[in-house]
């Protein structure tokens, strides 16, 4: 893994104990703690190429794909299992909103659909979102700057 690594690397993104870093030809390689993303053989196929942006909460990892799929990984029950909306993440994601820092996208139709991957944990539901991945589905969209 470290000579993958030594080149190319645009940007490296974590959860509470892994790492995720997307390389310039779109791929992904991970390390750290298994539960929480570090390991992504299940996905690793889909990581190979194609990755344009990579989305993480404490727990899990979220990458766009330029053909705007998501791929999940990491922690089943926060994120990293996204089985149950996997048809509305086959294709159509243009972003991924962070609803403190980067919600920028707004429909002009009316507000982009958002779906839910994962509730919080019951002890950190005083302390942060309860949408650990936030996910704009296809709707015609205008930037904001």
């Amino acid at each position: 893994m470290a000579s993958q690594l030594r080149t190319g690397v645009t940007q490296i993104f974590s959860t509470g104990r892994a790492f995720a870093a997307l390389k310039s030809v779109g791929s992904v390689i991970t390390w750290g703690n298994f539960y929480v993303g570090g390991e992504s053989s299940g996905v690793a196929s889909q990581l190979r190429s194609g990755v344009t942006q990579i989305f993480s909460n404490r727990w899990a990892f979220a990458a766009l794909k330029s053909d705007g799929s998501v791929i999940t990984w990491g922690d089943p029950s926060d994120g990293g299992d996204s089985r149950s909306v996997a048809s509305q993440l086959r294709s159509g994601v243009v972003a991924f909103a962070n609803p403190f820092t980067d919600d920028r996208l707004v429909g002009d139709a009316g507000p982009p659909a958002v779906f839910s991957l994962a509730a919080t944990r019951a002890s950190q539901a005083e302390h942060s979102s309860s949408t650990p991945f936030l996910f704009t589905s296809p709707a015609p969209a205008t930037r904001l700057e």
